[in-house]
């Protein structure tokens, strides 16, 4: 059924979550571990167009999984353990994620997009920064302070994102 409910999802994508199919988020939340957790150990069972932009978001089947959780998981054992093993799989990521060590880098050389302009005319500005510290927390967000004291944060993903180390070294780059 193709179309659009509003401005914030397909019909399809309405269709798929009232069939028991989630967002990683939204999956996180009912699993009790992290979106990102689900994205690395759950397979993506289909997409769909998401707000006004059609944006492609992933949809994950995790109703066995949810069934484990609750206790009213009906498969066979072989099943069962693969779903205990995805669990556990899960549980590992985040366990990692948490105990990350932070790094402090400085002397960093900091090159990202800033897009300005309006919805539909939007246009990329390259800012480059010099003497900067980067603390990496080992998760998703860097954060950046500049030579003049202002700090901010970006994904490691950003598109255009470029850090390079005082030794030379690269920690992103995203181009």
């Amino acid at each position: 059924m193709s179309g659009y409910s509003g401005f914030s999802k397909s019909n399809n994508a309405l269709v798929a979550e009232a069939e028991g199919r989630m967002t990683a988020t939204a999956a996180g939340k009912a699993l009790g571990v992290s979106a990102a957790a689900v994205a690395a150990c759950v397979e993506t069972s289909e997409w769909h167009h998401t707000s006004a932009k059609f944006n492609e978001t992933k949809y994950y089947d995790v109703a066995d999984l949810l069934a484990v959780k609750a206790g009213k998981f009906t498969g066979g054992a072989d099943e069962f353990v693969e779903v205990e093993a995805t669990f556990a799989a899960m549980r590992a990521f985040d366990a990692k994620r948490k105990s990350c060590q932070t790094i402090i880098y400085v002397g960093c050389s900091v090159t990202y997009l800033e897009w300005v302009g309006t919805a539909r005319h939007t246009r990329a500005t390259e800012i480059q920064l010099t003497n900067c510290q980067v603390t990496d927390s080992g998760k998703a967000m860097l954060e950046i302070l500049t030579a003049d004291g202002k700090s901010f944060k970006k994904s490691r993903k950003t598109r255009g994102l470029k850090i390079d180390l005082a030794d030379g070294s690269i920690l992103v780059r995203n181009y």
